[in-house]
């Protein structure tokens, strides 16, 4: 079945997305490992972090390329549910643990991503949740 250009951009937004993500967390983050002021404990949740968060946008990113053209409800939840726990749970950290600090360049770099991300939920979601199974707007 063909997508509509609507869906199929919205799939090319999550993928650049994730894509980008991955980046993200390996070429940024990595960055603070060589911060003598962090404690060796506070490096090993950051390694953690880093793991899990390059290895669950790696997963999205397979579901978003191999699933996306099946309009099967679980792949748009899946990739819903990636969203709310990585980008919902960097806002989430960052009002709660952060809620006085400057606004970073990192900050920019995960509204920018949040906002693509979700606007490509927003664009696929009649396609996998209102049974448009011809994927036109």
């Amino acid at each position: 079945m063909a997508l509509s250009s609507i869906v199929k951009a919205a799939q090319y937004l999550i993928i650049l997305t994730l894509a980008a993500l991955v980046f993200v967390y390996l070429t940024r983050f990595p960055n603070h490992f060589s911060d003598a002021s962090w404690p060796a404990h506070a490096k090993a949740h950051l390694f953690s972090q880093i793991s899990i968060g390059a290895g669950f946008s790696i997963v999205a990113l397979i579901i978003s390329v191999r699933f996306f053209s099946s309009p099967h409800k679980w792949v748009w939840w899946a990739l819903l549910g990636f969203w709310v726990f990585s980008f919902g749970g960097y806002w989430v950290g960052k009002i709660l643990m952060e809620p006085d600090t400057q606004w970073r360049s990192g900050n920019m770099v995960f509204a920018v991503l949040s906002v693509s991300y979700l606007l490509g939920l927003v664009l696929s979601s009649r396609y996998f949740l209102n049974g448009d199974k011809s994927g036109k707007p």
